[in-house]
């Protein structure tokens, strides 16, 4: 499988016994082994409640940028509903600026729980459509292609520059990837997520059937995010699954680096995509050290053998 690429989704949450601090100098240390390694983009998860080590995947996504120099990081999914798409679009301008090529924005539909919606919120409200709305308004701040009748049309984005972050939507169903395709941004199928869709490759093909080119995105671009754990032994990696005690994330890839890699290499065939996003749920850190060396072993990525980091960079959409 010399042509399968790989990519890390972290949902940062921490093991037994394990600080939030210590989970998010794990997931630094993670990120800089990741690009030694060969993987293709380090993406962090946003939740918010007590089992999880942060609430901001733009700002540790920051640490990660400036702490590594090739691989490309950012949100999976910034929860968009909830915050200013104008204010996202400058945070995401000075990233650029100072990491070209490396900030991948990640934007996701979902919500939290009613008591943290409603802090988030500070008391506003927002409608049905709040969130597709939103991502048109960021898609428009970033390209300066908000149409002359929106009434923020004439607000700059700070800092201006050439230069965009790639933008990706994660979604499980048809609305998140019609929605892409309309806007011409990447894809990512999440498969790790309860309750996984009946047919969750309908939704790539809307996606690749409705994808509206852009300059800088000519061709539809998308990959797959699923959860699983790698570990040396079938026996270990059974015993891990029993572990795994979050009702909401679905390991589909379980097993030794051999059989990790054979599941991998069949979703990737079975969606058409050269790459898969995969998120490791084992609950220690040794544990996740390990499946990701494991992993990019066993798949033979550049760099796995030789300490040499991945080639980076890239442009918007279509190769980012």
């Amino acid at each position: 499988m010399p042509d399968l690429k790989l990519g890390i989704l972290d949902f940062c949450i921490p093991g037994p016994d394990q600080t939030a601090g210590e989970r998010l100098t794990e997931t630094l240390e993670l990120a800089q082994r990741a690009e030694e390694l060969g993987y293709e983009r380090y993406w962090l998860s946003e939740h918010h409640g007590p089992g999880v080590a942060h609430a901001s995947p733009e700002l540790l996504s920051a640490l990660i940028l400036g702490t590594t120099s090739r691989i490309r990081a950012g949100p999976a999914g910034v929860l968009l509903r909830y915050y200013s798409p104008h204010k996202l679009a400058d945070d995401a301008r000075c990233l650029e600026a100072l990491f070209p090529g490396r900030l991948n924005l990640g934007l996701a539909r979902g919500s939290v729980a009613a008591e943290g919606h409603d802090a988030l919120l500070d008391g506003r409200s927002v409608g049905p459509d709040s969130y597709a709305r939103k991502v048109v308004a960021l898609v428009g701040h970033l390209r300066g292609s908000l149409s002359p009748a929106h009434p923020l049309a004439a607000v700059p984005t700070c800092p201006a520059g050439p230069g965009l972050p790639t933008i990706w939507m994660l979604g499980s169903g048809t609305l998140s990837a019609g929605l892409a395709a309309r806007l011409g941004t990447a894809f990512a199928l999440s498969l790790f997520l309860q309750p996984v869709p009946a047919r969750p490759s309908d939704a790539l093909e809307r996606y690749r059937a409705r994808f509206r080119p852009r300059p800088t995105a000519p061709l539809p671009r998308c990959t797959v995010a699923v959860a699983g754990i790698c570990a040396r032994t079938e026996a270990e990696a059974t015993r891990a699954l029993r572990g795994h005690a979050n009702p909401h994330i679905v390991p589909s890839v379980v097993g030794t680096p051999d059989q990790c890699r054979e599941q991998l290499g069949e979703l990737a065939a079975a969606y058409g995509v050269d790459e898969v996003v995969f998120a490791e749920v084992s609950t220690t850190a040794d544990a996740r050290r390990r499946a990701h060396d494991l992993l990019a072993e066993t798949v033979g990525l550049d760099g796995a053998h030789d300490g040499r980091p991945s080639p980076g960079g890239s442009v918007e959409v279509s190769s980012g």
